[in-house]
């Protein structure tokens, strides 16, 4: 599958979020998207990303000293708990010098909560589009990410969730009701449908195949 047959209206530098359930698919999509950029860094959080034709990194400084064109992260345990943001800051304040970069965190609520997120990652998502920064992020919980990782996405895409909050902010950014896709899933015994919002339009529950 093509991404432009299933997301005709994709473009670079622009915010996107990927919602869903562990094993919806969300995962699939975001890697099928971050195809298209030239440079890319991964930040794999649960260190249980496979994704081929990516560099892995144990190291952020040999990284930022010698990147690939694409590239993936796995930040040591205890990354996501540094209450100062020193890993983190060097990751993001590096990229965003570097321009031109798409950034894809997976699992983006192992960084960041509802009310507290470092402060070099919320420059990328509010100001990174004038240095060509995209900023793509994959979340189980919506409910638990600090708001910007929507509110500033062009590209919402909703696999299934099951809780009424991420339900509901689902529905407050991206317009998405998220009981059609449960419901298309059980109709065709499935569970990879989702719906596209962008900026707000959303299309009928569309399945991931690949």
């Amino acid at each position: 599958m093509k991404l432009s047959q299933i997301l005709p209206n994709f473009k670079k530098n622009e915010r996107s979020s990927f919602l869903g359930c562990s094993g919806s698919g969300k995962t699939t999509l975001a890697e099928m998207v971050m195809s298209i950029y030239e440079y890319s860094v991964v930040l794999d959080t649960k260190h249980d990303l496979d994704w081929k034709g990516y560099k892995v990194w144990y190291d952020l400084k040999k990284m930022i000293k010698n990147p690939a064109e694409r590239n993936l992260y796995r930040p040591e345990r205890g990354f996501e708990r540094d209450p100062n943001f020193e890993i983190q800051t060097n990751l993001f304040e590096w990229i965003w010098h570097r321009k031109y970069t798409a950034i894809y965190i997976d699992e983006a609520t192992q960084i960041s909560t509802s009310t507290n997120i470092c402060h070099s990652l919320f420059d990328l998502i509010t100001r990174g589009r004038s240095r060509g920064i995209s900023v793509l992020s994959g979340s189980q919980r919506p409910s638990g990410l600090k708001q910007e990782f929507l509110s500033e996405s062009e590209n919402i895409y909703c696999f299934q969730l099951r809780l009424p909050a991420d339900k509901e902010k689902a529905y407050k950014f991206g317009n998405i009701d998220a009981d059609l896709i449960e419901q298309k899933n059980f109709a065709n015994n499935s569970k990879h449908y989702f719906i596209y919002s962008k900026n707000g339009a959303v299309t009928k529950p569309i399945i991931l195949k690949r």
